[in-house]
């Protein structure tokens, strides 16, 4: 069937359905038309501005050349909520060394680490020895308990350091702000944590040629939390990438990687309400990271 006949057959069900309507008149019709098509071809507008945007920022990151490590409290944060910072940074092309430290391996044991290696890697880390997760009683997974931010500093330290504590292999610190996304105590304890350890090491590392930089997800409101890709907008409008501030979008093809690094690799923690998660939460979709100045 020819564009023309489908239309001229479409005129026909509508002059049959509305000849004896007094709320839609017969000369009204091609404006009908012109809305249904213009609807039909909203998602197309949609994803098309949606992919131009996300590759646009994502090929003006600053991060080039660094050694990045991702602070998380537990096995699935890396997906759940950094996974655009993740997929852009992780770029071959930008050469960036990324890792993953996970301060606790969730409530069921062992089978939690194994899914955020199989989660990172999927999300762009180069090698399951880029990723440590510890197992550790002063780091218990509770949506009430405060972490120790020497704990934490400490933590930090031993995974960063080496040659005997003389050298610092990390550039960029990545993790939570103070209000940790979802208000989850643990989240909130890796913030006060990091800025401890990074007061301490620039202000005794002297030798150091460039302080450590320490980057931290910003928490939104709820309605933002779970408008999906339309916070894209939002985020662009309120935020200007500069020296102070980054911002992450997933194009479409990596809002659906993103979805799979949950669903394909953390199954065990695919609840009725994660599945919610994945669909709806903004941070499937963009990443708006503030530079924290101790």
């Amino acid at each position: 069937m020819t564009t023309s006949a489908f239309f001229s057959y479409f005129r026909g069900i509508l002059l049959l359905y509305c000849s004896g309507s007094h709320f839609i008149r017969i000369d009204h019709l091609k404006d009908i038309m012109y809305w249904l098509l213009f609807f039909a071809g909203l998602p197309l507008i949609i994803g098309v501005s949606w992919r131009l945007v996300a590759s646009h920022i994502n090929q003006n990151t600053p991060l080039t050349n660094k050694r990045i490590l991702l602070l998380i409290a537990h096995p699935d944060d890396e997906a759940m909520f950094f996974a655009p910072t993740l997929l852009s940074i992780t770029q071959p092309a930008l050469q960036n060394h990324v890792r993953i430290l996970c301060l606790s391996q969730g409530n069921i044991g062992e089978i939690r680490k194994h899914e955020l290696v199989k989660s990172a890697l999927h999300l762009g880390i180069k090698s399951e020895d880029d990723v440590t997760v510890l197992n550790d009683d002063r780091f218990r997974d509770s949506m009430v308990l405060r972490w120790d931010r020497v704990e934490i500093s400490r933590a930090i330290q031993q995974h960063v350091t080496v040659n005997k504590g003389s050298d610092i292999n990390v550039d960029i610190i990545i993790t939570f702000d103070d209000k940790g996304v979802s208000a989850h105590a643990n989240h909130i304890s890796l913030y006060h944590g990091a800025t401890r350890f990074i007061q301490n090491i620039n202000g005794r590392q002297t030798s150091l040629e460039k302080p450590i930089e320490l980057w931290t997800l910003a928490t939104v409101d709820i309605v933002r939390k779970y408008i999906s890709m339309l916070d894209i907008a939002f985020t662009m409008l309120i935020n200007t990438p500069s020296k102070t501030t980054m911002v992450f979008v997933n194009t479409p093809n990596l809002f659906i990687r993103a979805q799979q690094a949950m669903t394909d690799c953390h199954q065990s923690q695919m609840l009725w309400f994660r599945w919610s998660w994945i669909a709806l939460s903004r941070y499937m979709t963009v990443n708006h990271l503030n530079r924290q100045m101790p």
